[in-house]
């Protein structure tokens, strides 16, 4: 009885290994979140505030983490972004989103001439999978520069209901050939001490 139960778990246990956790989810911007603005540069949340501005296009905000797969072809964005670009309004300004340099998305924020107004940025892309043995950089970067160097555009750690800005990286959950090589043996097994049992 003992060895049943043994060999029931063993199944169990590569049953789950034969499954890839399919992402991960991560606050954007944290403070962990790098940036480059106006030739500054540093970590978002030094000085006491998580959020970073942008105005031309030597700008990014980047953040990298390890999601523990051997790819990612979906990223899913949730955050907010205050637009202060002071041009013509209705102008729009164009961000481009990569992973690990490979480009997957862009959006536009409209202008509304210095109106602050929180914009929400919501949507799921899918792409070529692209391999990063498990480390992943996403950075947002402004297209074009903001009418002479004038306006900006700054990211928000929450959105406009108070939720934290986050991103979502992820690979479709497959079988790895490591949990199948587990699970058949002990199938196989079972099967022949189910066998026994029965004579």
């Amino acid at each position: 009885m003992k060895k049943l139960c043994l060999l029931i778990s063993l199944c169990a246990l590569a049953v789950g290994a034969a499954y890839a956790d399919s992402g991960i989810t991560l606050n954007f911007p944290s403070a962990t979140t790098y940036y480059c603005a106006g030739g500054n540069c540093g970590f978002i949340g030094n000085n006491g505030g998580v959020s970073g501005e942008m105005s031309d296009t030597t700008d990014y905000i980047t953040e990298t983490f390890n999601t523990g797969q051997s790819y990612v072809d979906d990223l899913t964005g949730n955050f907010s972004v205050f637009n202060n670009f002071g041009g013509a309004p209705g102008t729009p300004y164009w961000n481009y989103v990569y992973v690990n340099n490979v480009l997957v998305a862009y959006f536009a924020l409209y202008d509304c001439d210095f109106c602050n107004t929180l914009q929400l940025i919501s949507g799921t892309v899918n792409f070529a999978p692209i391999d990063g043995n498990g480390t992943y950089t996403i950075t947002i970067a402004p297209y074009q520069t903001t009418p002479s160097g004038n306006g900006w555009e700054q990211f928000s750690a929450l959105n406009a209901d108070g939720s934290p800005s986050t991103m979502l990286l992820s690979s479709p959950s497959v079988p790895e050939p490591s949990g199948w090589m587990m699970l058949g043996p002990a199938m196989l097994t079972l099967a022949g001490l189910r066998r026994k049992l029965m004579r």
